[in-house]
């Protein structure tokens, strides 16, 4: 059996929770013995060709012009990947091993739906999130195509995979997709990453780059969007740090933050609110294992894989 993962993020590149779940996911699929193919877009200092130590390969491809915005680019995206597929397609045709597309989101609906068609094989679509439920409505042209595109990817899918029973319900309702033809697959981590050793000195001192030793660690990961309620976060923290006046924030992501620093900074929370941009890999873990509490005030969440790893982390 033969998997063509289609996504538009993949480790190092990590936009949001589609990366993790996708190179988790092939990793599992790898050690069960599948050949596990991943197409996703190029990114600095990643080859454009490798094969992990998990046997998963990976096939990184550029876009062919400029983009002029997000949309733009994924479209582009998609021509690069349906392109770099039909070239594997082409070479193993003599092999004859049976392949399925793995399209993740709608990011990946031209190039699956295209080569589906074309080489007559079976496709299945994974849905993360949808723009209607980011956003509590659809509201403007850009969400209105995305919502379409959404749509499409659950119709030419043979089956469609959620991360939990409310995005089955919210899947059915908003693209009228039948219930049997959905499968709730829950989101998993490798619990065994946060399960290193380290000193009591080695743990004080990666703590004191956040707080100080008497200081709680209250800590946050994701993206700097609106769905994710960091602003929810800031509003509270005013009322936990009159309860506990020692407390420390520590808001871990990447994106565009200035409006966040400059309204705790507003607040009077300069000194309790640590913003420290984009963590990953073993950073990220050891800042899991410091932390007291780990809070996620999402507006619209499908199944945080955060979550997970605080839990695996033993905050």
């Amino acid at each position: 059996m033969r998997i063509m993962m289609l996504a538009w993020e993949y480790p190092p590149r990590i936009v949001g929770g589609i990366s993790p779940h996708v190179h988790e996911l092939s990793q599992q699929l790898a050690d069960q013995g599948v050949e596990v193919h991943v197409v996703t877009k190029a990114t600095p200092l990643a080859p454009e060709e490798e094969v992990e130590p998990s046997g998963v390969h990976v096939h990184r491809v550029h876009l062919e012009g400029e983009p002029h915005d997000f949309i733009h680019e994924i479209q582009l995206l998609n021509v690069a990947t349906e392109k770099r597929v039909r070239r594997l397609l082409e070479d193993w045709r003599p092999g004859g091993e049976p392949t399925i597309f793995h399209a993740h989101d709608w990011l990946s609906l031209d190039a699956a739906r295209e080569l589906k068609y074309q080489y007559k094989l079976p496709m299945v679509a994974t849905i993360h999130a949808t723009e209607e439920g980011r956003n509590g409505g659809i509201w403007t042209e850009t969400q209105k195509y995305i919502h379409e595109q959404e749509y499409w990817l659950t119709y030419e899918a043979w089956r469609v995979i959620v991360c939990s029973q409310f995005m089955r319900g919210e899947v059915n309702r908003s693209f009228d997709v039948p219930t049997d033809k959905i499968d709730v697959i829950f989101n998993g981590i490798d619990a065994t990453k946060f399960e290193f050793e380290w000193t009591p000195e080695e743990h004080a001192e990666w703590r004191s780059r956040f707080a100080l030793p008497d200081e709680p660690v209250v800590m946050y990961v994701g993206r700097f969007v609106r769905e994710k309620g960091i602003q929810l976060l800031l509003d509270a923290a005013s009322v936990v740090l009159s309860r506990m006046p020692k407390a420390k924030f520590v808001i871990v992501g990447g994106g565009k933050r200035d409006h966040f620093e400059r309204f705790a900074n507003w607040i009077g929370l300069k000194e309790k609110v640590l913003f420290t941009g984009f963590m990953a890999n073993r950073a990220l873990h050891q800042t899991y294992r410091i932390a007291d509490v780990a809070v996620f005030p999402s507006l619209y969440e499908p199944f945080g894989i955060v979550a997970l790893e605080a839990m695996a982390a033993g905050v």
